[in-house]
């Protein structure tokens, strides 16, 4: 086959169709570098940098350069990302921890990691108590008024002047996002021992984002290949709260967002990254209408890609696999084994896309960072 453009070889493998080669995804939510190792590859490969954006997780924005180096197929259409639209701290305190728009304290360690210290809804006993809580906020569509700003002309520019397959980074979780608001011992405690109180934290928090993200959608729905949204179900042995309770609690609110997103983005894969293990919701997820999961993390229990290529490969889409957690410490040799492994499991038929798990920590090589997306593009020629 003939050399495709990046939007063509990413439209053939979101279909189920073999492309020229299997397409690469760097930059997204969490396809990302910690800001340590972003600096390090970009010294590997010979660029000198203009930092972009950091979030309090990772380097976020790349260098067009890098992004060109190590073949990604995909530019990201972010909210609130990026030069003066980018999100900042709401609030920072004098010992260092601060606040998002949400109210959420976090502490920053590791130099660019952070952990949650305060949730604002943690002593809540009443649904008045939420309502509160939530009318209290910034009002969503000032926030999306700032979060989209220059994003419409961004997606329409390109659309119409580069190849590239476009990605929707709307960042957005929701069961995860409530356990962040109430935490997630009170939460989970909630949902077996308080279901009004914890339904009313699922609606208000769902209204609230949907009111927020409408225009976002409005703005460039219609440009984007793919939706890209968050919500982690699953830890490395399993789902976080059994089967059951998310068929019960986490299902129905998945589908809305589903739903949500279809009827504004139409022409759109929607891919949903849920860490750890979700193997026995998976078939729910295809049920309501999921095309795409991510990010695939091959050493969580059932996760293999073997496994999950063949119970769901005809159904769903993969975008991920590149290990974070032990593969990309390993010498070369060993990471270009294991993107082989990924390629020969996932590609055939297509609907695979090359990605990494998460943020790769500042423990990983350069060297072999930059292996992996070397070998992927050599070895996923179809």
């Amino acid at each position: 086959m003939e050399k495709l453009t990046s939007r063509e070889r990413v439209r053939l493998a979101i279909n189920h169709q073999e492309p020229d080669r299997v397409p690469i995804e760097l930059g997204g939510g969490v396809s990302s570098f910690h800001e340590e190792l972003y600096m390090k590859v970009g010294k590997y490969v010979g660029l000198e940098y203009w930092k972009q954006w950091t979030s309090n997780w990772g380097a976020f924005k790349f260098d067009e350069r890098l992004l060109k180096r190590l073949h990604a197929d995909f530019r990201h259409i972010w909210f609130g990302g990026g030069g003066s639209n980018c999100w900042n701290p709401s609030k920072i305190y004098s010992d260092g921890t601060f606040t998002d728009l949400l109210g959420i304290r976090y502490k920053v360690i590791d130099g660019v990691y952070s952990c949650i210290v305060e949730n604002p809804l943690r002593k809540a006993r009443t649904i008045k108590d939420v309502d509160k809580y939530f009318s209290s906020l910034p009002n969503p569509k000032d926030v999306a008024e700032v979060a989209t700003k220059d994003l419409a002309e961004e997606a329409e520019y390109l659309y119409k002047n580069t190849t590239y397959a476009l990605k929707g980074e709307p960042m957005w979780s929701h069961f995860e996002l409530c356990q962040w608001i109430r935490g997630m011992d009170q939460f989970f405690i909630d949902i077996v021992q308080n279901e009004e109180l914890a339904y009313s934290i699922f609606k208000n928090l769902f209204d609230y984002q949907t009111e927020m993200y409408e225009l976002y959608f409005k703005k460039v729905g219609k440009y984007l290949d793919i939706v890209w949204v968050s919500d982690d179900l699953g830890a490395q042995n399993g789902l976080l709260i059994g089967l059951d309770l998310t068929v019960k609690y986490v299902k129905p609110w998945q589908k809305k967002r589903i739903d949500y997103i279809r009827e504004r983005a139409p022409k759109a894969k929607i891919f949903l990254h849920s860490c750890g293990s979700n193997y026995d919701f998976v078939p729910d997820l295809i049920e309501i209408g999921l095309d795409g999961l991510n990010p695939l993390q091959p050493f969580a229990k059932n996760m293999e890609p073997e496994r999950l290529k063949k119970d769901f490969g005809d159904k769903l889409l993969f975008m991920g696999g590149l290990d974070h957690q032990f593969i990309l410490s390993r010498p070369v040799d060993e990471i270009k084994l294991f993107v082989e492994r990924l390629i020969k499991a996932y590609a055939p038929g297509g609907g695979y896309i090359f990605s990494t798990t998460h943020v790769v920590p500042a423990s990983a090589s350069a060297e072999g960072v930059v292996a992996s997306f070397d070998h992927a593009l050599n070895f996923g020629k179809y």
